[in-house]
């Protein structure tokens, strides 16, 4: 039998021993009879490690998929949902008591807390199958996309947006930055008091692009700290919104962080800085 034709680890001839590691041969020469079999024990193990490798590899594969699937499928009942709640709250099925218009709000912030969930597996999911080239991407002209879609929100509840700072550019996905901005914003939106201004504030310096949201919130406890963007917690700021975010940041290759300065607090992405602003980047 030829090396190349095997498929089991043995020696092929005196001195030579030979096994499968993928779609590659390994041949180790000078190879007494005393090592042949701590050799054939050694390579059984590591094709067993490479199996096993390749399994859980296809697992976390299927698991993004079904994430895709379920969080997709999610979306339309639960904006159907929503849509039905909100015209009952309304008054459009009849008049209400008010155990029942509270029963009906609460099923609405139910309803919504839910579909934001639907829609950060989503993205989550979407992140990480995708592979699209990244593009120098203006931060400052993304911040104020994003605060438009939002201002509404920020009007309902009172409160001042604007973004601030100079333009500056870093190299990425557009539609993921434009994510994490809005998580951040979104963080902002429910705990920034009534009346109060958020500010979404640009700087840059030494190669290095800032993006900090700003509010009047009291901040995280610090019992919270260590937990802030490494999963969902119960209680306080933090949830899948922030992990997302860290997670977003990271495959960029920058970071996402937490500090309170003057009295305010500031939730922020820092990015490598392009230096110059093509519309598009090589990658």
């Amino acid at each position: 039998m030829r090396a190349w034709e095997r498929e089991a680890p043995g020696p092929v001839e005196e001195g030579v021993f030979a096994f499968p590691l993928g779609r590659y041969l390994v041949l180790l020469e000078g190879v007494g009879p005393e090592g042949e079999a701590r050799l054939k024990e050694l390579a059984l193990e590591i094709q067993g490690r490479l199996q096993a490798f390749w399994e859980k590899a296809q697992h976390v594969s299927a698991l993004k998929e079904l994430a895709y699937s379920l969080s997709h499928d999610l979306r339309t009942p639960l904006t159907a949902n929503l849509l039905n709640l909100r015209l009952a709250l309304q008054g459009a099925y009849g008049p209400l008591d008010e155990a029942f218009r509270q029963a009906l709000a609460n099923g609405v912030a139910a309803n919504e807390a839910l579909l934001r969930l639907a829609d950060n597996l989503l993205e989550l999911a979407r992140f990480a199958l995708s592979g699209r080239e990244p593009e120098a991407v203006p931060l400052k002209a993304l911040a104020e996309e994003v605060a438009g879609a939002l201002g509404p929100l920020f009007a309902a509840r009172g409160l001042t947006l604007a973004v601030e700072g100079e333009e500056a550019w870093a190299l990425g996905r557009r539609d993921a930055l434009a994510r994490a901005v809005q998580h951040l914003l979104e963080n902002a939106l429910e705990h920034a008091p009534p009346g109060s201004r958020v500010c979404v504030r640009l700087e840059a310096w030494d190669g290095v692009v800032r993006l900090g949201v700003e509010d009047e919130g009291p901040g995280v406890p610090e019992a919270l700290l260590p937990h802030l963007f490494r999963r969902p917690v119960r209680e306080g700021r933090g949830g899948l919104g922030l992990y997302l975010t860290r997670r977003i940041l990271e495959a960029h290759g920058g970071r996402v962080g937490y500090e309170r300065r003057e009295g305010r607090t500031v939730f922020y992405l820092e990015l490598e800085e392009v230096r110059h602003a093509s519309p598009r980047v090589p990658g």
